[in-house]
């Protein structure tokens, strides 16, 4: 009779113990798991955000090109004399030449950025 109890008691602790085991294992899978659909979510978020920025940039170059043209045409159609009125014209067309080509460097900068996401992703 003594030994009956004894069995049991052990069957309940091994089973305990199996039931701990498993516990753990679905928490660990379950965490793995949670941790890779946030990291595709992250991936998919910041896929996101270099595309955003990069058209952003983008507009930002295409709005700055047209007030170029705009201005160059403001200069030649009037052919300003007063020659104070020129370099101030040639410093804004210079200034705005000068964002420009910062707009590029910049989107150059994304999207180096952005292959470099993309190659870690295959």
């Amino acid at each position: 009779m003594a030994s009956e109890g004894f069995e049991s008691v052990s069957f309940q602790d091994s089973f305990q113990d199996t039931l701990d085991t498993v516990a753990g294992f679905m928490e660990k899978y379950g965490e793995a798991v949670n941790q890779t659909y946030q990291d595709e979510i992250d991936s998919q978020i910041h896929h996101s955000q270099n595309m955003g920025e990069i058209v952003g940039n983008f507009a930002a170059i295409s709005y700055q090109i047209s007030y170029l043209k705009t201005l160059q045409n403001t200069l030649i159609t009037q052919r300003i004399t007063d020659n104070q009125l020129t370099q101030k014209a040639l410093t804004e067309f210079e200034k705005n030449l000068n964002q420009v080509s910062d707009d590029l460097d910049e989107l150059k900068q994304k999207i180096r950025e952005f292959r470099l996401f993309l190659s870690k992703q295959i």
